[in-house]
């Protein structure tokens, strides 16, 4: 196995389709949000080595909205278990009143090289709403991996 390195503790937003709806969240091209209390920041965080996860879990994380999870134990939890589940869903840990949903994009050799993310507002992104684009999200990365290589 290669070695893995963990650049970043951010991730940053490569493409986006802006909501046509008047209250959106806004996410630029190139701008950073941190990996810890977003989703895609934590689909990211969840496909990387053990020892990757380690060694981000021994540096200090910010807590942003009371719903933050800056402890190590709980997070590393919370990756385990979107692994398991091939995907994430917060709430208000970044924002108070966004909420977010993202899955991996593997590449050919099996590596996570980004995810496909929505977010909003949560009062818009119900409870029933997650549970309905969770699917569409989860197929969206599926497709798009398998463009670009990736074998289950």
């Amino acid at each position: 196995m290669k070695p893995r390195v963990l650049h970043f503790r951010f991730e940053s937003a490569l493409d986006k389709v802006d909501s046509p709806q008047p209250v959106r969240v806004a996410a630029r091209i190139g701008g950073r949000v941190p990996l810890h209390c977003t989703a895609n920041g934590k689909v990211l965080l969840a496909y990387q080595a053990d020892d990757v996860i380690d060694r981000f879990l021994q540096t200090p994380l910010t807590r942003y909205t009371t719903a933050t999870i800056v402890d190590p134990v709980a997070l590393r939890a919370e990756l385990i278990q979107i692994r398991g589940a091939g995907f994430c869903a917060e709430r208000g840990q970044y924002s108070p009143d966004t909420c977010g949903i993202a899955a991996a994009i593997f590449r050919f050799d099996g590596d996570v090289s980004a995810a496909i993310a929505i977010s909003g507002p949560s009062h818009r992104l119900t409870e029933d709403q997650v549970s309905a684009f969770v699917p569409l999200i989860v197929s969206a990365a599926g497709a798009i991996s398998s463009q670009l290589g990736y074998k289950t």
